[in-house]
């Protein structure tokens, strides 16, 4: 298959399909990994993605924009389910809690946001933002275990690790970084370490 500036990818959780988002169109495609043909393309935004990633069920495959939206789409068949428009820029960065109840949306408005999926629809459970994300967050991963959140910052001042359960918003962590690299941020398998970008080609690794 062809997609213009390919930028993110992600697999089905059976590995069967892949999705493919576009740096150039307002698109993504979901591949057949066997045939390499094109499934369906998910379309619906208006400006060019940044991400996209399969829920853990498989079920649903969200997309982030530089048009400011998150939309849902169906993963059996491409149809666009529904959208997530509460950040006010560009979003760069998605992830889904291990349930495929909520999803965690980072933008260059400065903020993550929290959203829940479970009633058919999306709703805003919360707002983590603080002087270090004032540049935009451009990484944003859920903890193995769904219990925390971490993002990355534009400047790469931090990468702040979130608690999100009951005290929702209040920081666990706060690591420091290296100015003017992009802020790539994930957890170990086991929750046991943190991986953030460091500049100079480096990854700092955290316990």
């Amino acid at each position: 298959t062809s997609v213009s500036g390919p930028i993110a990818t992600s697999f089905e959780p059976g590995g069967q399909r892949l999705v493919i988002a576009s740096s150039q169109e307002p698109m993504a495609a979901v591949v057949d990994i066997g045939s390499g043909e094109t499934s369906f393309t998910l379309e619906g935004h208006f400006a060019a993605l940044n991400d996209a990633t399969w829920s853990p069920d498989g079920a649903l495959i969200a997309t982030a924009s530089n048009d400011g939206s998150v939309r849902l789409f169906d993963a059996s068949n491409g149809r666009q389910r529904f959208a997530l428009r509460g950040h006010s820029s560009i979003v760069n960065a998605l992830d889904w809690s291990p349930d495929s109840t909520r999803l965690l949306t980072g933008s260059a408005d400065g903020t993550a946001k929290l959203w829940s999926l479970i009633e058919g629809d999306g709703r805003e459970l919360a707002t983590l933002s603080a002087y270090d994300t004032r540049l935009g967050v451009v990484g944003a991963v859920f903890s193995p275990d769904g219990t925390q959140v971490m993002t990355g910052d534009q400047g790469v001042t931090s990468a702040i690790v979130w608690d999100i359960g009951a005290t929702a918003g209040a920081e666990v962590a706060n690591l420091p970084g290296v100015a003017f690299h992009f802020g790539a941020v994930d957890f170990s398998a086991d929750g046991q370490r943190l991986y953030a970008t460091a500049g100079g080609g480096s990854i700092g690794v955290w316990d």
